[in-house]
């Protein structure tokens, strides 16, 4: 079973995914969020089995919420008289989970094989918020090199501009930021890129921890990029990083690297499946053969989570060495 193909199909339904440990997810939603007692199964659940989860998920005062492979009719007609949560993980890539949800706000959402992800509301500004990083840079682009770096037509990049426009402006050279306060502000109000998000505590401090789970993923050949306090720390060192955040392309299962599920307040790394298709795309490849995110969203990334004197030495060093 794909377990960490069900979180990601939760997300696309607006449902991000925490992890506190083994026996228990939660699940956070526009309206709220919710814990559920969680039971992953190996084989398909009969009545009996559903009746038995029912039975626990209510002497924890929780809603139930089980994972398996397949389940009979009986089955999930039985879940659903109780209230509990059936969800049926895909077994190769390509499919999608199926079953249904009791959300955290008491609906229920149906989940099919066929199920398109839902529309999300509003168009996300990552077009403008990448241009925005490369116009922080300092190297003065063309309009055209604009458009080829992001991917996007002329007239988007024309509409990009103009939305920020407040902060930068177009020289002898090319298009850049001219006010590198007020853009560093927007940049900093931006809606974050997780889609999925797993928090994990490891007995390492961050940083290796980190390095670890990076060299992990190299050899699986799974595209990730570090970012937060511990790309901040490889940039400029300030202080010892106290979280590592991983961008990783697909939601995995850390157990084997000997990391346990864990509270996000406890959690000394996050492993986040980007919205924002340009966090990966952007990332680079330091001597170190470490992958860090785009150095701006790096330190976005740092101030967003707190760690306020970091963001500000990365910053004083971003600008320090921007060309003009």
């Amino acid at each position: 079973m794909l377990i960490p193909q069900v979180w990601v199909d939760l997300a696309e339904h607006d449902l991000a995914v925490t992890l506190p440990d083994a026996h228990h997810v939660i699940l956070t939603g526009p309206s709220g969020e919710r814990k559920y007692l969680l039971r992953i199964l190996t084989r398909p659940p009969g009545p009996a089995q559903v009746a038995k989860a029912a039975s626990d998920a209510s002497g924890a005062q929780l809603p139930g919420l089980l994972i398996a492979p397949k389940a009979s009719p009986a089955a999930q007609h039985a879940a659903l008289r109780a209230g509990v949560s059936l969800l049926l993980a895909p077994d190769s890539i390509g499919q999608l989970t199926r079953g249904h949800l009791i959300t955290p706000t008491g609906g229920l959402l149906t989940l099919h094989e066929t199920t398109a992800a839902t529309a999300r509301r509003g168009r996300r500004p990552w077009a403008t918020i990448a241009i925005a990083t490369y116009l922080l840079e300092g190297n003065a682009s063309t309009q055209d090199a604009l458009a080829g770096r992001a991917g996007v037509s002329q007239a988007r990049t024309s509409q990009v501009l103009r939305a920020l426009q407040r902060w930068v402006q177009r020289t002898d050279r090319g298009w850049t930021a001219t006010d590198t306060a007020g853009l560093t502000r927007w940049l900093a109000e931006q809606p974050p890129p997780g889609r999925t998000a797993t928090t994990w505590l490891g007995l390492d401090d961050p940083a290796p921890t980190a390095t670890r789970v990076a060299a992990w993923l190299t050899a699986r050949h799974v595209g990730y990029a570090i970012s937060a306090d511990v790309a901040a720390d490889l940039l400029a060192p300030w202080a010892r990083p106290t979280r590592g955040l991983v961008y990783v392309e697909q939601a995995l299962d850390l157990t084997p690297l000997g990391l346990t599920p864990a509270p996000p307040g406890a959690a000394t790394l996050e492993l986040v499946v980007p919205d924002d298709p340009y966090v990966l795309r952007d990332a680079r490849l330091l001597p170190s053969d470490l992958v860090i995110a785009h150095p701006w969203r790096v330190w976005a990334d740092t101030a967003a989570r707190g760690n306020a004197d970091a963001a500000e030495a990365l910053r004083a060093h971003l600008l320090g060495v921007r060309t003009t």
